[in-house]
């Protein structure tokens, strides 16, 4: 339970920006030409049928794939970890073996009745657009980079009457997320735990002398063969986790959202370098499912929350969201929540959760069994019945409060920023 409560704040110091305009359009940003579909669990799916461009279940299916002209047809989860639950039975709402990802050779010009289309078919349990998810990757304007700030500046003065454990981190005295959670408090039970936290962003600068420390290693790959997939889970060589935008087992930062995150979790704390995590040991996976412009795709982001919960990680850290709900990434969430504590950034349009013209939920922090953590209005989305009750239908809801906003942490390239 201590290392649990420390772990826990170490994931709710930062809430994302929306990409706005790419998630408030009438029904929502997506993929062009890609429809996700869920075909009915008493399908039993052949890769080899697959590979084809069709499903050889359903005559009437591969009757709408021939005469749509598919481009390609994949499953959104990999096999080799779909029975890997950790010994749990899963009341999951979708079974995430039959949904696949349909990508068309010409343009849809209205996929929405081609949608409308498909969940006509008896064989079909949804379909829906690939939906976007996003970020918003810029920074304050007229911040530097913490290597630039002169030691002076690095005074005490915000830990009067809240000096419990004090890291000699330079820049330890601007962290106010620490301060104002009084999670040195908590240091004086544990500064945590070398547990996995799997951070699903914009990759991770995991050369950054704050962050190097404490990156997470899968040793199976480190001590294997080069080229081969030693721990036979899909990825090759993926050692610190995995880039599924370039596909490449180098999930490095592009953006600086990412890296971001990972410090305010877990830079490497009592370590004379910058700032502080969190969690002074914790063990970060780089997960990028996000491009560089700081937005990706459900399909892409379900499948690194596959991954992550395959792989070990106990907690996962979503900054990102959108305001339409994907099946396909709940379908993961479902089945990664029977291992995994999952967090997710509430938002930063101002917009409540529940009922009202101005009010939309964000995903996946709304969801009833992800912790969806606020910043302070009017700069966060709100959950207006508060956190403990939910009125909306399933359950929506946000869960917690937590600085957002002007947090100091690492960057790419051995920088800081807020």
């Amino acid at each position: 339970m201590k290392i649990k409560f420390i772990l826990i704040f170490s994931l709710i110091c930062y809430t994302s920006k929306t990409l706005h305009s790419q998630t408030l359009q009438s029904k929502g940003d997506y993929v062009p030409n890609q429809i996700i579909v869920k075909l009915k669990d008493n399908f039993t799916l052949q890769n080899a049928v697959l590979n084809q461009n069709k499903t050889g279940v359903s005559q009437l299916f591969d009757s709408y794939l021939s005469k749509n002209s598919v481009k390609s047809m994949t499953r959104v989860f990999n096999e080799t970890s779909k029975n890997n639950t950790g010994g749990k039975k899963l009341n999951l709402q979708y079974q995430p073996e039959n949904i696949l990802v349909v990508s068309f050779k010409n343009e849809i010009q209205d996929i929405y009745q081609s949608i409308d289309e498909l969940k006509k078919m008896p064989e079909v349990e949804f379909a829906e657009p690939n939906y976007y998810y996003g970020i918003d990757y810029t920074f304050n304007a007229n911040n530097q980079s913490a290597r630039n700030i002169p030691a002076s500046t690095t005074t005490q003065s915000n830990l009067v009457n809240n000096a419990a454990v004090i890291p000699n981190d330079p820049f330890y005295a601007q962290q106010q997320n620490i301060t104002l959670t009084n999670v040195n408090r908590a240091w004086e039970v544990t500064k945590g735990d070398t547990v996995t936290i799997g951070v699903l962003d914009t990759g991770v600068d995991w050369e950054h002398p704050d962050l190097q420390g404490n990156i997470w290693v899968n040793y199976r790959e480190l001590n294997g063969r080069p080229g081969v997939d030693d721990d036979n889970n899909g990825y090759v060589d993926d050692i610190r986790g995995w880039d599924w935008i370039n596909n490449d087992n180098n999930p490095t930062d592009d953006n600086s959202h990412g890296t971001h995150v990972a410090g305010i979790i877990a830079a490497r704390g009592d370590n004379g370098i910058g700032v502080t995590g969190v969690n002074w040991y914790g063990k970060i996976m780089s997960l990028k499912v996000l491009q560089s412009t700081g937005r990706g795709d459900a399909v892409t982001i379900a499948r690194g929350v596959e991954y992550a919960a395959a792989m070990g990680a106990k907690i996962l850290n979503l900054s990102l969201g959108g305001y339409f709900e994907s099946l396909a990434l709940r379908s993961a969430l479902e089945k990664a929540y029977s291992k995994c504590f999952i967090v997710a950034a509430a938002g930063n349009d101002g917009k409540c959760i529940g009922q009202g013209a101005l009010c939309m939920p964000f995903y996946p922090a709304a969801t009833s069994f992800v912790m969806g953590v606020q910043d302070k209005a009017p700069y966060s989305n709100v959950d207006q019945d508060g956190p403990f009750v939910s009125k909306y239908p399933d359950l929506l809801n946000y869960d917690i409060y937590a600085p957002g906003t002007n947090i100091l942490s690492t960057t790419p390239n051995g920088s800081y920023k807020s």
